[in-house]
């Protein structure tokens, strides 16, 4: 949906600026839905005439995060560094097994009083006393499951960092990480002063218009001098000293365009965050869980996003209608409980087993019959017509994505895949795949072994170019999906996408094997000089 927003450049009578953004309108929230009202509106604030109606000053104390638990961790090194969950645990293993840091798949918060002891020990004697809180600080574990008896994620020596182990690589980064939150928590708040300023603006028929201004100042870094970095540095603008009725002047209006936007899509880091909130899974789970749906091909990773695949959404939905009990947000959750109560001695294992199990099996059963594969398989109708039996074709989904199936099957066996109309032969136009993307056509054209249509097809390692005419012909080659970058390496080839042995996405050189750059993060073209 479009939306504008009206933002203005003010100064003082000292030529002191700063900018502001239209907040209310006669004592409404402002709201601008196209061009024609933001035009209507910045005609009426042109002839405004604009003062500090308040300033308001207040302190904010701003609280160190809590040591890391196994999730947490997951999430800030994906935060800072993009690690995905797996490659964190890969890291944080090889720590745990040096004798570097304590147990890493734990949920708890605790740290032990020994090495409570040695972090004031160590504040006081790095940063000073003014950095050390009255007291040791105590975090309350969020976990509702949380195993107590654990501690938190912390260096087992806490006066070494990781250059003074020497420590290189992801072991470096993931460490250096726990390190300096381990001794942040343990500092004393940051503390932040706050100023938030309206500026109002009346016509001539006293019709007020008010614009927000909002700075912040940071007065004692506390624990932000170690923990500074990422999403918990206060970052703000500095407003310059305004007084009450104050007159201010517009030096540049700003109305600028928006439209609203869906929400993001899960990053391991949010996916992980979002399944410790719903209390599903364990510490040693989340890692495990991502593996599972990525080596499945149900979400594909690009770049730090997670995007569902056509088969994950087919079994989505699949278990969705026939499982809905099952895959509900709150069954693991409650399963978990259960099996915590047994462990406690609570509750007899036998009936909690039997409660699922005896349902389970009979729904079991009962799909087994009631489902057919190509309920699943079969994705949606079209209007081609089969070229063998004349009957209708249907886009069905198999082991290397959608083809175009006859409903004659299995007497009649014709498939093609779907991309096949990019040579212009089907229903899409020449030049685009059946996804809708851009296809490069300079690397179609004619099979040099019988001169048939070249098209581009999907198998297990990607997409690829074969001839028209197979199985009679069974010319392929490679195809080259550039990103439209230049080889940081050579200089001389094009980035193209390609997938390893597992199915994951990494960046070549087009020149392979002459140039053998390869890279898991997508590279960007450097900036000109």
């Amino acid at each position: 949906q479009e939306y504008w927003s009206i933002e203005a450049d003010f100064k003082t009578e000292k030529e002191a600026s700063f900018k502001a953004q239209l907040a209310e309108v006669n004592g409404a929230k402002a709201a601008i839905e196209n061009k024609e009202q933001a035009d209507r509106l910045l005609a009426d604030l042109k002839d405004c005439n604009y003062q500090v109606f308040s300033v308001e000053v207040t302190e904010k104390r701003k609280n160190p995060p809590a040591p890391f638990t196994t999730s947490t961790l997951q999430q800030s090194a994906g935060n800072h560094y993009g690690f995905s969950a797996s490659r964190v645990m890969k890291a944080a293993q090889a720590l745990y097994e040096k004798g570097l840091i304590t147990y890493m798949r734990t949920d708890s918060t605790n740290i032990a009083s020994s090495a409570l002891s040695q972090l004031r020990t160590h504040i006081a004697r790095e940063y000073g006393d003014n950095y050390l809180p009255a007291e040791p600080r105590i975090f309350k574990t969020k976990s509702r499951l949380a195993q107590e008896a654990h501690e938190a994620i912390r260096p087992t020596k806490i006066e070494l960092n990781s250059q003074a182990l020497g420590l290189v690589g992801d072991e470096a980064e993931v460490y250096e990480l726990i390190w300096q939150r381990t001794v942040a928590c343990q500092m004393k708040e940051a503390l932040v002063e706050q100023t938030s300023v309206v500026i109002r603006g009346l016509n001539k028929s006293r019709q007020p218009y008010d614009f927000r201004a909002a700075g912040s100042v940071l007065k004692f870094d506390g624990y932000l001098k170690v923990f500074g970095a990422g999403e918990d540095r206060e970052t703000g603008s500095l407003l310059p000293s305004l007084n009450r009725e104050e007159p201010v002047f517009v030096v540049d209006w700003r109305p600028d365009q928006h439209f609203t936007e869906p929400p993001p899509r899960y990053t391991e880091a949010t996916l992980i965050k979002t399944l410790e909130e719903l209390g599903i899974g364990r510490p040693s789970t989340y890692a495990p869980t991502i593996n599972t749906i990525i080596a499945r091909g149900y979400v594909s990773r690009e770049g730090r996003a997670l995007y569902p695949n056509e088969v994950g959404l087919v079994v989505n939905d699949l278990l969705v209608k026939h499982f809905p009990s099952v895959v509900d947000f709150d069954f693991t959750a409650q399963l978990e409980g259960n099996l915590d109560e047994i462990a406690e001695g609570k509750k007899e294992w036998v009936p909690i087993i039997r409660e699922f199990y005896t349902p389970f099996e009979k729904l079991i059963e009962e799909k087994d019959k009631e489902i057919k594969k190509e309920d699943i398989t079969t994705l949606e109708k079209t209007d081609e017509k089969c070229p063998q039996c004349g009957k209708e074709l249907v886009v069905k989904l198999g082991k290397f994505g959608k083809f175009l199936s006859c409903t004659g099957f299995p007497d009649c066996k014709f498939a093609k895949p779907m991309e096949q109309s990019i040579t212009g032969g089907g229903s899409e136009p020449a030049g685009d795949s059946a996804s809708g993307e851009k296809v490069d056509e300079s690397q179609l054209g004619k099979c040099p072994q019988d001169e048939g249509d070249l098209i581009l097809k999907q198998g297990r390692f990607g997409k690829f170019i074969a001839c028209s005419n197979y199985p009679k012909c069974k010319f392929t080659k490679h195809y080259l999906e550039k990103i439209g970058v230049a080889c940081p390496q050579c200089h001389e080839g094009e980035v193209v996408f390609k997938k390893s042995g597992k199915g994951r996405t990494f960046f070549g050189c087009s020149r392979y094997p002459e140039c053998k750059y390869a890279s898991w993060t997508r590279p960007v073209e450097p900036a000109s000089t």
